[in-house]
């Protein structure tokens, strides 16, 4: 049973639904009591080999003569009522949660393919998830993380795996030249403003007074009107901690600083600026699965119950995300055009007794993909919008394809 009211259905709708779906009869309290610990594993493992299982699109976007994949990980998190605070602590406090869930996602740009959802306790930061999966990179991978998930232990984790790292630089992290030597800021806003020079780059070390790495600087050097923002905003900040801004901390805020391993001969400064954006794609993710498949709608059940309902929806959406991922690439193969994945998962939000169907292995999936793959170019179709470019075409415009 799935839609939008999934989330609001209860035990007794439930029942009706499989008597009169399915023919099979069963009490609501007996239906209960199969929401249990077995069947949260039972779930959790099927999503795992759902995962595991990959998609196989053979696309070439120039990216993969670089690097073995592009992993964009982030998190999502919603309050839950308290009495699942044993399970998922919040963060507390008169005006938080007692109980709040988070969902770190990872997935590979490159390959379209989902690596890992995991559920944890909303009081888990980012940073304390990344030191947990420190050891899954492997050489060739390159990865692009929030500010969050950034320590020094997690960026010479990756150079000692043979991966590479491209991230905004942490304020709190300092940089110097390789003869350790502060970055002058003020000289470089100076030099870039004179030339009208929107990128500058220079070999650098990241880090502490004890513990440094080298790696590549990248500054972009901001619009006028945002830098000026920028600069309000902290001068109103620092004045209520009753300090000043240093000049250095001035000029160093006309930039978007990044910090790569990545050499130049392989990203360009603006390939650099450019490629660091598509760890946005994720948030279209989160949108999607909050307003079609709503994740975060909760009413007060029991825990199994609750941690079966969620974890289903991410099976139905895995499930279409891999009829996505081919429709979209054999969208562009036949007319340059893209699929929009926020219509295709409304779409099959209200279509989903077609994949039902094919679950229980009635003979309609021929049925079921012809219809969406006849969508593709016109009810699935992504809108071109003013100053937006599709990640792929981005790609195509960054990168040579192999030939």
């Amino acid at each position: 049973m799935y839609g939008n009211g999934q989330g609001k259905a209860s035990l007794n709708d439930f029942s009706a639904y499989l008597l009169e779906e399915h023919g099979f009869q069963i009490s609501k309290q007996s239906l209960d009591e199969r929401f249990n610990e077995q069947a949260v594993r039972f779930l959790s493992g099927v999503l795992a080999t759902q995962l595991a299982g990959g998609i196989g699109l053979d696309r070439f976007t120039g990216l993969e003569a670089h690097f073995n994949r592009v992993m964009l990980k982030d998190s999502t998190r919603w309050r839950l009522p308290d009495h699942y605070a044993e399970h998922y602590k919040g963060y507390g406090g008169n005006s938080k949660s007692q109980a709040m869930i988070s969902v770190q996602y990872e997935f590979d740009l490159l390959h379209q393919q989902t690596a890992c959802i995991e559920l944890t306790a909303g009081i888990k930061n980012d940073h304390k998830d990344c030191r947990e999966h420190l050891g899954e990179a492997t050489p060739g991978d390159l990865y692009l993380r929030d500010l969050g998930y950034i320590s020094l232990d997690y960026l010479f984790d990756l150079q000692d795996r043979k991966a590479f790292f491209l991230n905004k630089c942490s304020p709190n992290h300092q940089l110097c030249s390789l003869e350790e030597q502060p970055i002058d800021f003020v000289a470089l806003k100076k030099k870039m403003t004179k030339t009208g020079a929107q990128f500058y780059e220079q070999p650098v070390k990241v880090g502490s007074t004890t513990r440094k790495l080298a790696c590549r600087m990248v500054l972009v050097r901001l619009p006028e009107q945002v830098y000026q923002e920028k600069i309000r905003v902290k001068t109103q900040k620092t004045k209520s901690y009753g300090y000043t801004l240093s000049k250095q901390n001035r000029a160093r805020s006309a930039f978007t600083i990044f910090i790569t391993n990545v050499q130049s001969d392989q990203l360009t400064a603006q390939q650099v600026s450019e490629l660091y954006r598509l760890r946005w794609q994720i948030e279209l993710n989160f949108k999607a699965w909050k307003s079609i498949a709503n994740i975060h709608y909760v009413k007060s059940m029991k825990i199994h119950r609750f941690e079966c309902q969620l974890l289903a929806r991410f099976i139905w959406l895995m499930a279409h995300w891999g009829a996505y991922a081919c429709i979209c690439h054999w969208a562009y193969r036949q007319s340059k055009t893209y699929c929009s994945l926020w219509k295709f998962y409304r779409q099959e939000s209200m279509n989903h007794h077609r994949i039902r169907a094919c679950n229980r292995g009635e003979n309609i999936t021929g049925n079921w993909l012809f219809i969406l793959f006849s969508k593709a170019n016109r009810q699935l179709k992504k809108e071109k919008r003013k100053h937006k470019i599709h990640y792929e075409d981005l790609f195509k415009l960054l990168f040579k394809p192999l030939t």
